[in-house]
């Protein structure tokens, strides 16, 4: 075997651990690359289980139905036109004692 031919067998092992090295960065990145996409989604869905839990968990207060506001609305109309009445009556009353 000649020095060439020698040469020749260290430049192709050269390229063949070069190539082996490639490889693994390579496989190294994809093996990151889906580790991070399955946090990231795995992230995600905890984001939104949470939120469902977070709506879930709202109280609503009830709102009154029509009739029982007319009701209250009614009383209090008639609580202040009672109250006017009597405001009238103490100033008529103190007029004519005076």
């Amino acid at each position: 075997m000649n020095e060439y031919e020698i040469n020749q067998l260290i430049v192709e092992a050269n390229q063949k651990v070069m190539q082996e090295r490639l490889d693994a960065q390579q496989q190294t990145k994809n093996d990151l690359l889906e580790g991070t996409k399955q946090l990231a989604e795995q992230r995600v869905q905890d984001l939104a289980d949470l939120k469902a839990k977070q709506d879930a968990h709202k109280e609503v207060a009830p709102v009154p139905e029509a009739e029982e506001l007319k009701q209250l609305r009614a009383k209090a109309e008639a609580e202040d036109g009672q109250n006017e009445l009597l405001a009238l009556r103490k100033r008529f009353a103190t007029k004519e004692g005076e």
